[in-house]
């Protein structure tokens, strides 16, 4: 709370903020808008501010040009320009381009997020709800984010929470803040602080070798596939590579976890990580490394085992490490370290 005040005072007094996005910050949070966020996706995303109203250009104006009906031009009527039905057209056909553009916009920022989206809004109960296509009629009045939510029919997923300020900062002054630190004095102290630097490391194999056209080739294939399974939903997924890869497996799994991304420290080491597919069963978890066809990688036998002793750390359950070769559709188990 004390955050947002400070923003409300920034923003009320003038003053910038600037900040810059480190996307490589491991358990940060990222600030951007929608647009800066295109290409990212994040494991939870929170979205604020949906009652801002859209950015729309003023088209009240009584002259207009349009690529579908050039010159727009009123007409006089008792000495009064009045508009044409070129006029209710042009407005009619911009407002659909510019929410249809909108809608589009809010469907890229809902997909940056893997796991759970998290929307803090107001939402009017009294409005009419719709759980499959929502009217054009409707649509074309949004005006907001806000105004999507309103018009679709969410009941299952809200969660009501109130709000509600100790004071009003609305009524603080710029005047009152001066007075209240007045008498405050400045003092220098000085402070001794330990430090000790931490070496990062990560599992993933290094690569420093000189690639070949065909290597790269086979990389880029190898990336596309990952995507594949990634981006895919094991059990409704239809998918020929997920299919032939769920016949190697127990499917017996509660969750299913994809890109599962974590960070711990030890002994003054910061250990990072990115694991391909979690299952987690009711007795055990196993953990499944993609690879696109070699498996017989000592490099990758001690990745693997960086990640069990994480999870089983963190979960308290037994871990059951794999190797799975995508061409070849043979999984692996990683027994004792081999």
């Amino acid at each position: 709370l004390d955050f947002v005040n400070y923003i409300d005072d920034t923003i009320k007094q003038n003053n910038g903020i600037k900040y810059t996005s480190n996307k490589k910050s491991y358990n940060a949070i990222n600030l951007m808008n929608i647009h800066k966020s295109k290409g990212l996706e994040f494991s939870i995303c929170y979205f604020t501010g949906m009652d801002n109203k859209f950015t729309i250009k003023d088209i009240t104006s009584k002259t207009l040009i349009s690529n579908s009906y050039g010159l727009i031009l009123p007409y006089i009527k008792d000495k009064e320009l009045n508009d044409t039905i070129l006029k209710d057209l042009y407005v009619h056909e911009y407002y659909n381009e510019e929410i249809s553009e909108k809608i589009r916009l809010f469907y890229v920022a809902l997909t940056r997020t893997r796991e759970k989206i998290i929307i803090l809004a107001n939402i009017d109960n009294e409005k009419t709800k719709y759980n499959t296509l929502v009217p054009n009629e409707i649509r074309i009045k949004y005006r907001s984010f806000l105004d999507i939510l309103n018009s679709l029919d969410l009941t299952k997923y809200i969660i009501n929470k109130k709000a509600s300020c100790t004071k009003d900062y609305k009524l603080i002054k710029k005047k009152d803040i001066i007075d209240e630190f007045e008498d405050i004095r400045i003092t220098n102290k000085e402070i001794n602080i330990t430090y000790s630097i931490k070496e990062n490391k990560h599992f993933s194999k290094e690569n420093i070798e000189l690639l070949d056209n065909e290597t790269i080739n086979n990389i880029e294939l190898g990336k596309n596939i990952h995507k594949i399974f990634e981006y895919a939903n094991l059990k409704t997924s239809d998918n020929i590579y997920i299919k032939n890869f769920l016949k190697q497996i127990d499917n017996n799994f509660i969750k299913e976890y994809h890109e599962y991304s974590f960070m711990y420290e030890e002994e003054g080491k910061v250990y990072t990580g990115i694991i391909d597919l979690l299952l987690e069963y009711l007795d055990h978890i196993s953990i499944i490394d993609y690879k696109l066809k070699n498996i017989n990688d000592s490099e990758y036998i001690k990745q693997l085992n960086g990640y069990k002793k994480y999870i089983e750390k963190i979960t308290g359950k037994s871990v059951i490490i794999y190797l799975y070769s995508i061409i070849d559709n043979k999984l692996m188990e990683v027994n004792n370290g081999k």
